[in-house]
């Protein structure tokens, strides 16, 4: 493998083309010149059928900025080769730059529908985590903006929200499990197919567009508004009170129709029996949205996922972390949870999740570019022998750079773009 910093040589279609790898840089590729644009322009006019002719063309585009010269370019290649994966995923990289991003995400699923094998599927089944994420920020800051349109909006039957609780207590230390108490709640009140219950994140995410104060979280006022821009039928609010002894849990299920309460659940125990406590109080809540459980639901609500205080708090912390967009940190939290209590399954599937989602928002889409345009650079010179002299037999030992960053030890070409049924 080389040292970072080194450079190495590939070839753009006839002229010289430099590859920088380096600690801080995964790659960087020199934009071609206008006369070699031109030069690819002619042999698209001479073909405008050939995929791999207009692949060159928009890898040419998106390194000189034209990226919307290069987009319908790329949707020609991929009408007339549905599963060049090359054209997928410079169809993603170009969608998410210029924010559409519901187009990006159908692009990368196109892409892991072709190619299946390797690292590359797996980060960019990342970045489709991270886009989902980046959609619901934007639809929070849609509903946001639209909150006039939108306040005469009918509920629709069977949601409920929960937001986080407010913890009123004077040990800082507890307030972690206001997150964390959210997110049990959430979990209990989805063991009837009688309730749909909003995810905690997108609730978390439209809270937060609100710019809401804590206070905010109890607010009957608050759960109407917010109610009507998740279209959700009934609200819980609740607030928890205690100190190193004792907890006390109390909620209130709101109508968001009629911007009144329901009915209050309030449960007292000692801080170690919290889970028990917990549990009566998501059967309580239960109650008061007028559902009777059976038996067997009865039996799933209130099954802890740890009996240990401090990694329920460690979860609520990296909950925090997360709903900020700290993924590194709420992996390590998560993590830290997980070291407390082995067995507690949650804050390990949700450690791998915020640690994907880290590694995908550190990966610029300029190295997914990259790799794309080293790749089209190898494979098209030769179907283009009019435009400049064919690459070298001998595949650059550049390919294993790339085992610096976030690839891993896997070549970038070995990486990314096998073609389409290739071993």
């Amino acid at each position: 493998m080389p040292n970072a910093g080194s450079r190495l040589r590939f070839t753009w279609l006839g002229a010289p083309l430099v590859v920088l790898l380096s600690a801080c840089a995964i790659a960087t590729i020199p934009p071609p010149d206008a006369a070699e644009v031109a030069r690819l322009e002619a042999a698209h006019q001479r073909d405008p059928n050939s995929p791999s002719t207009a692949l060159a063309l928009a890898s040419a585009y998106r390194l000189t900025g034209r990226a919307d010269e290069a987009l319908p370019l790329l949707e020609e290649a991929r009408a007339e080769n549905p599963g060049d994966a090359r054209v997928l995923l410079l169809l993603g990289t170009l969608r998410e730059e210029q924010g559409d991003l519901d187009d990006a995400l159908e692009a990368y699923r196109a892409y892991l529908e072709v190619e299946k094998r390797g690292r590359w599927p797996t980060e960019v089944a990342r970045r489709i985590r991270l886009l989902q994420r980046k959609v619901m920020v934007a639809e929070a800051k849609r509903l946001v903006a639209q909150e006039a349109e939108l306040a005469d909006t009918e509920p629709q039957p069977g949601t409920v929200a929960v937001y986080p609780f407010l913890y009123r207590g004077n040990d800082p230390r507890l307030e972690p499990l206001g997150r964390a108490l959210a997110d049990l709640l959430t979990t209990d009140l989805s063991q009837t197919e009688r309730l749909r219950v909003l995810e905690r994140s997108r609730v978390q995410l439209l809270l937060d567009e609100m710019s809401l104060s804590q206070e905010g979280y109890v607010d009957p006022a608050t759960a109407a508004r917010s109610g009507r821009l998740l279209q959700a039928e009934h609200v819980v609010q609740g607030s928890l009170t205690g100190s190193g002894e004792d907890v006390e849990l109390l909620a209130t299920v709101m109508d968001v129709r009629s911007a009144e309460s329901t009915g209050r659940v309030e449960e007292r125990d000692a801080l170690r029996r919290l889970f028990d406590a917990q549990r009566r109080l998501a059967i309580g809540i239960y109650e008061r949205l007028g559902i009777q459980l059976t038996q067997a639901e009865l039996d799933r609500i209130g099954q802890p996922p740890t009996q240990s205080l401090d990694a329920l708090l460690a979860y609520g912390s990296a909950l925090e972390a997360e709903d900020r967009g700290d993924f590194g940190a709420a992996a390590e939290l998560y993590r830290q949870a997980a070291r407390l209590d082995p067995n507690f399954d949650a804050a390990n599937q949700r450690a791998m999740q915020a640690a994907a989602m880290n590694r995908a928002q550190e990966l610029p889409t300029q190295a997914i570019t990259v790799a794309v345009v080293t790749a089209v650079v190898e494979r098209t010179t030769p179907l283009l022998p009019d435009i400049g002299p064919p690459l070298p037999p001998e595949k650059p030992p550049a390919v294993e750079a790339f085992d610096i960053g976030p690839f891993g030890g896997l070549g970038i070409l070995d990486i990314i773009l096998s073609r389409p049924g290739a071993p």
